[in-house]
């Protein structure tokens, strides 16, 4: 059985070194609504960032990026989408 998208793509954030368990300031955290996703930036930040779409149009920009990417890159490619 094939992974979802959303799984890839949280794998993907995994991969980035974007999420919460990777330790990083800034971190992006997912919330899966099945047909789409939301990504966020963390409470303490002002303004929040969000994003929300297909994980899949998430995953197709961000699976090119190099491991480690900052996370301005992140969300400037993820703005892309919109």
């Amino acid at each position: 059985m094939a992974a979802s998208p959303t799984s890839n793509l949280r794998a993907e954030l995994e991969r980035l070194g974007a999420t919460f368990r990777k330790g990083r300031t800034g971190y992006i955290s997912m919330t899966d609504f099945g047909q789409s996703v939301a990504l966020s930036g963390p409470t303490y930040e002002e303004p929040r960032r969000w994003w929300r779409g297909p994980s899949a149009k998430a995953l197709e920009l961000l699976a090119p990026l190099p491991d480690g990417t900052d996370l301005d890159t992140i969300w400037q490619t993820l703005r892309a989408l919109t």
